[in-house]
């Protein structure tokens, strides 16, 4: 098994990769808030032990980037 500590904004999960079947990236829009949107960005992962996704947040795209990225090199992602 291997394990992934995933910081976010409510604080951190412990990921069992080997389960992972699936990521999925997302940038969703809020609701207005004053005069600025709030957007959250979001990284989405699908486990084999469950129906549900377990959804990871961040405020900025460059922490989510950053979660990402690091994911890539874990998994030994090739990008074409």
């Amino acid at each position: 098994m291997r394990w992934l500590k995933i910081n976010h904004i409510e604080g951190y999960d412990l990921i069992n990769i080997s389960h992972v079947y699936k990521i999925e990236v997302r940038q969703e829009e809020g609701e207005r808030k004053s005069d600025s949107e709030s957007t959250v960005y979001e990284i989405a992962l699908y486990d084999a032990n469950s129906i549900m996704a377990t959804v990871f947040s961040w405020e900025t795209s460059n922490e989510r980037d950053r979660v990402l990225k690091k994911l890539q090199e874990v998994l030994n992602i090739a990008e074409i």
